[in-house]
């Protein structure tokens, strides 16, 4: 199961313990791709080493396309109680030739790395070789010498049968350096042997125990749900601080603005007031009566014979008028003239009644609203 991502490997590389190249030894294993593969290895190492399993410090890279592994080993009394105690504050622990199992630019190619009193080196054949054709690691009572240098390197190009490849040498400390999602290996510096590493390969990387890993990606996990937990924490109090900062800014400013409303209430009623009086004044205007206009327009109509006795007005439109006429054929003549004239909308007659030799009836006159006050007005 591989290692979740911690936060801040994304800007930093791991703490790293590197060990000692020559108290492991290292074999490439066939794998099945379609199962996991530390049960695999498991077993494969089971068969390889002459000691059990559990006696063993052991860890591996698996190749990119999982259908083999580079597996090393040493046994646990290799290591002082003292070297595996400081283990324990380490975020990593691998042999320091892990880098050497990047391929190079240069295929066939011998690289030897040289780190004090030890030599680390590897063969490759192919450039399509997930892994180097031949390992090797060597010790000795103190650094190594040129001529030991020399004898290290045909050794190991007898053993992957490349006599007539030159040696690579490079020196110096193992290093790691981080881009995007991988972590990167370096020997030499930057023109040395580099190996790029996923991070869902570090747990197969490390050569502790593997249930020491276990309870250590429990307590990562554990400690990633507490630090998820205080940042959306610190997010929700921030949130609630700048929604707090921006309610009091609204207050500030809607207190300011209802001051400077309040100020200029007085101003305001005393326009809302003129402006109703103007509002009123022009309503009245113009829906005044017109009982003069309408008169006139009735009387352009009225025969001869017909007396106007009194007039009344029913709202702003309409009239009625109380009329006699000594020819009681006037009153039809009447009622048709005014329902030919426009402006008018409406003409109704009624209370008929002949007498004495006259004839009195109630004429009601509707007038269209437009046409009277489009009609020129007439002073009282």
């Amino acid at each position: 199961m591989p290692l979740p991502s911690l936060p801040f490997w994304k800007r930093t590389p791991p703490a790293t313990t590197f060990l000692p190249a020559e108290r492991f030894f290292v074999r490439v294993v066939p794998l099945s791709a379609e199962s996991e593969p530390e049960p695999q290895v498991e077993l494969a190492l089971e068969g390889l080493a002459p000691f059990p399993l559990p006696q063993l410090f052991w860890g591996f890279l698996l190749a990119p396309d999982k259908a083999s592994a580079l597996v090393y080993a040493a046994h646990r009394r290799r290591f002082t109680p003292d070297e595996i105690k400081a283990w324990q504050q380490a975020a990593l622990v691998v042999p320091s030739f892990l880098a050497l199992a990047g391929r190079p630019a240069a295929v066939p190619a011998l690289v030897v790395h040289a780190s004090g009193p030890q030599l680390a080196g590897v063969a490759w054949r192919h450039a399509a070789d997930p892994f180097p054709a031949a390992v090797m690691v060597r010790g000795y009572p103190a650094d190594a010498t040129s001529e030991e240098r020399q004898a290290f390197a045909r050794d190991l190009a007898t053993r992957a049968g490349l006599a007539a490849v030159p040696a690579r040498f490079v020196d110096g400390q193992p290093e790691i350096t981080v881009s995007g999602d991988a972590l990167h290996f370096h020997l030499g510096g930057v023109n040395g042997p580099k190996l790029a590493v996923s991070r869902s390969q570090i747990d197969f990387l490390d050569v502790r125990d593997r249930e020491f890993l276990a309870d250590r990606r429990e307590q990562m996990h554990r400690g990633n749900l507490l630090w998820r937990t205080l940042l959306a924490g610190l997010a929700t109090a921030a949130v609630a601080c700048a929604l707090e900062i921006l309610a009091q800014s609204l207050h500030f400013r809607t207190r300011a603005a209802q001051e400077k409303i309040e100020a200029q209430k007085p101003t305001v009623d005393r326009l809302e007031t003129a402006n109703t009086l103007a509002a009123r004044v022009d309503e009245l205007a113009s829906q005044r009566l017109l009982p003069f206009e309408m008169l006139v327009v009735l009387n352009d109509k009225r025969p001869g014979s017909v007396q106007f006795v009194r007039t009344t007005t029913q709202g702003a439109n309409t009239i009625e008028v109380e009329a006699q006429t000594a020819n009681a054929g006037d009153v039809t003549n009447f009622e048709q003239a005014l329902n030919g004239t426009e402006g008018i909308a409406q003409v109704k007659t009624r209370d008929i009644r002949a007498r004495d030799g006259l004839t009195s009836f109630v004429i009601t006159v509707v007038f269209k609203p437009e046409f009277l006050h489009a009609a020129p007005k007439t002073s009282a």
